[in-house]
């Protein structure tokens, strides 16, 4: 990781990697009937798997304790503290 840039020689792992990112984009869009979200992140409608990568190491940098965490743990209070969705579309459970 070089500053905000996510360095991945092995073009496998950056596919692998980029579809781990890609699957939870998808999920932060899913909404409850009462279209609040699911999991309470509100990513902007044209984020991308690139940008919640550099998100998340960002999140790293700034968060050390986190790096020997569980990734999805990771990518997911990196994204919250992100992309905090207003109280109007927090699940019913976190407001």
């Amino acid at each position: 990781m070089e500053g905000l840039r996510v360095q991945v020689s092995d073009t496998a792992r950056a596919g692998l990697c980029l579809g781990y990112f890609s699957a939870i984009l998808g999920a932060t869009l899913f909404s409850n009937a009462d279209d609040t979200r699911v999991l309470g992140i509100c990513t902007p409608e044209r984020e991308n798997p690139h940008q919640m990568a550099r998100v998340t190491a960002r999140f790293i940098e700034a968060n050390p304790h986190y790096a020997d965490s569980r990734a999805i743990l990771v990518v997911l209070s990196a994204l919250k503290q992100a992309y905090p969705c207003p109280a109007s579309q927090e699940p019913p459970h976190n407001r």
